[in-house]
């Protein structure tokens, strides 16, 4: 039938929608992928993870605002990192982009740095609706989704957090999650510190 210009506008806007889930699907798949098979190079340098932190947490907040989220940020510890800086931003963003996804307004995000003589510890927390005990051992598998006894589950592929490990474990980091059902989750990353030699 004959549509009216709106309705061929929303058709396309779906179309677009559903085009770029399609690749960041594929993009995310193909870079797990190539990971198990040792063919991803990681542009190694030596970053101020404080610096990288601060700059993700400005970049987000425009993000957060949007959901009307409060973003905050403790991250006093100074030094430095070896590792690759897109990765290390995909896997923070990773962090941060789930915690938006399950909280809800009126909400807080946090990000909170530490350090002691080998490590950095940087987690993101949120108080956002937590993670079931029946879903939580397999988080950080690939394509796991949370049971949906909840029809407010955000859509996703289940990739992401096999994502952050991976490049967590890139890094000779460790990653791991504590949560407490609807009182929110929290993601951490240790990241070995750079030792001038």
């Amino acid at each position: 039938r004959n549509q009216t210009l709106e309705e061929y506008q929303e058709v396309l806007r779906n179309i677009i929608a559903t085009t770029h889930q399609m690749n960041s699907f594929i993009t995310k798949l193909l870079a797990l992928t190539q990971a198990e098979f040792g063919q991803v190079q990681l542009d190694m340098s030596k970053i101020k993870i404080k610096e990288l932190i601060l700059e993700i947490f400005h970049e987000s907040q425009i993000l957060a605002e949007e959901k009307g989220l409060n973003l905050e940020i403790s991250f006093q510890p100074d030094g430095f990192v070896l590792g690759d800086r897109d990765r290390l931003k995909e896997l923070f963003f990773i962090l941060l982009d789930n915690s938006l996804k399950y909280t809800n307004h009126p909400g807080t995000i946090r990000i909170v740095g530490q350090k002691d003589r080998h490590w950095f510890k940087i987690s993101v927390s949120d108080t956002g609706r937590g993670i079931s005990q029946e879903d939580f051992p397999h988080i950080f598998e690939r394509f796991y989704r949370a049971k949906k006894n909840n029809v407010d589950i955000p859509q996703g592929a289940g990739l992401g957090l096999a994502i952050a490990k991976w490049v967590s474990e890139a890094h000779k980091g460790k990653i791991f999650a504590e949560s407490q059902p609807g009182k929110g989750s929290t993601l951490s990353v240790l990241l070995p510190i750079f030792q001038e030699a």
